[in-house]
């Protein structure tokens, strides 16, 4: 038998699974190649994280049964940098005045990875005076595998002859604190929503001048800072900063997939128990690493009877799913009876000119497991049997209708053993 060895495959984060190849197994015996029976899967199917049982069952011209078995493991393993939204694109803005910098905002790009979790690192943050000239600003989005996606942009400060008088008088209500929010593992982001702050200036004209991000607004895995700048009609400014951060939660369990249907098996009355394959079910986790229990084994023994079978499957959010499904064993009788005591043929010889024999013999009997027999027959010991051959049956059957019969022959020949019998024989005769 060239029965594949275990097999070691890798499972992208976020798929069910990946397809795994290997050359179907074969076996031959003395009486020629197998057949086989029946297989839990086939070359290239899809299997997901963890550990599969892989199952071939054969059969040889005497129906002796050859397994093959083998194990395909698949393991979690991320390679997709987290995705990028809202990555700027380059800035242009004029200098306060001749020889200075800008003050220069943006709206912050975000990142969403399978995952989950995305550590940023940036090189220059929004409300940042930038010197005249071009500086390039970059982020870094790395997931938990190392696996990295850049967001680049310039920001370009052009000699202006703008000037900026701060003063006072300018204040800000209705301020958000901090927003924690949680999301379902596998899930991008979501839509956080807050009340706008409003700004208020003894000057009575008051403008929003930029904001980093609105109520209503997708925000992804991450801490987001979010600002909102206003200024007044003297050239007042004041700001309202806060936190949003979306964590995410595991609450779903495992999806289980081929569970099987329940099942009966017969088995031959007198026997207590039986063996029963079948394919076991998988189950898929958007995060992988599901751990599996089980309470029977495919080829286990099962007794006559109902008996439970279950899986388990626990990820690492302790979320379960259950598969369960029933065996039923349960008995049928297809063996007729046993008979004991079947008379051989008989031959019996009747002189002739003699009546009708009665011949005798030993009755026959049968046992069977179900304890009952209903026995009927075409003659009994002392019956007369004419001069011929004639076949005397017994029928035993038990509660199925398996029926057993015993047949013999009773043979009965006429012979002639006795001498002519003289009449009127003279006396001797003396002169």
């Amino acid at each position: 038998m060239n029965c594949p060895t275990n097999i070691a495959t890798a499972v992208e984060l976020g798929t069910q699974g990946t397809p795994v190849y290997w050359k179907d197994p074969w076996v031959t015996s003395p009486t020629g190649n197998g057949t086989l029976i029946t297989q839990t899967h086939a070359s290239g199917n899809v299997f997901p994280v963890g550990r599969t049982t892989v199952s071939y069952i054969f059969a040889d011209v005497y129906r002796q049964l050859m397994t093959c078995s083998f194990i395909v493991t698949g393991t979690s393993v991320d390679t997709t940098p987290p995705v990028v939204y809202q990555c700027h694109s380059n800035i242009v803005q004029d200098a306060i005045q001749s020889g200075l910098g800008s003050l220069v905002y943006w709206n912050e790009p975000f990142a969403i990875d399978v995952g989950g979790t995305v550590e940023v690192s940036q090189s220059h943050h929004p409300r940042t005076v930038f010197p005249p000239g071009t500086t390039t600003v970059r982020y870094n989005f790395t997931d938990g595998s190392d696996n990295i996606a850049p967001c680049v942009f310039n920001v370009t400060v052009s000699e202006g002859d703008t000037t900026t008088a701060p003063s006072q008088g300018l204040n800000v209500s209705n301020c958000p604190t901090n927003i924690n929010v949680t999301v379902e593992t596998g899930t991008y982001g979501t839509r956080v929503m807050w009340s706008e702050p409003v700004a208020n200036s003894a000057s009575g004209s008051v403008s929003l001048v930029w904001q980093s991000h609105a109520s209503g607004d997708i925000f992804g895995i991450s801490k987001t800072h979010v600002e909102y700048n206003f200024i007044d009609g003297e050239g007042n400014a004041a700001h309202c900063r806060f936190a949003v951060a979306v964590t995410t939660v595991d609450t779903r369990p495992p999806e289980v997939s081929l569970c099987p249907r329940n099942q009966t098996v017969k088995i031959e009355l007198g026997n207590k128990s039986t063996t029963y394959e079948w394919i076991e079910p998988i189950a898929f986790d958007v995060l992988g690493g599901i751990e599996t229990t089980r309470s029977q084994t495919p080829g286990a023994e099962f007794p006559l009877g109902l008996t439970r079978v279950y899986y388990h499957f626990i990820d690492g959010a302790g979320n379960n799913s259950t598969c369960e499904f029933y065996i039923n064993v349960t008995e049928v009788d297809t063996t007729p009876p046993t008979i004991q005591n079947c008379p051989r043929n008989i031959s019996y010889q009747r002189e002739l000119g003699a009546p009708m024999p009665s011949v005798t013999w030993e009755v026959p009997t049968a046992s069977d497991l179900s304890g009952y027999v209903n026995a009927t027959s075409s003659h009994s010991p002392g019956s007369m049997f004419q001069v011929n051959t004639t076949v005397v049956t017994y029928k035993f059957e038990d509660a199925a209708n398996n029926a057993a019969t015993c047949q013999f022959e009773v043979n009965v020949q006429e012979v002639d053993t006795r001498p002519p019998r003289i009449e009127n024989c003279p006396a001797k005769y003396h002169q």
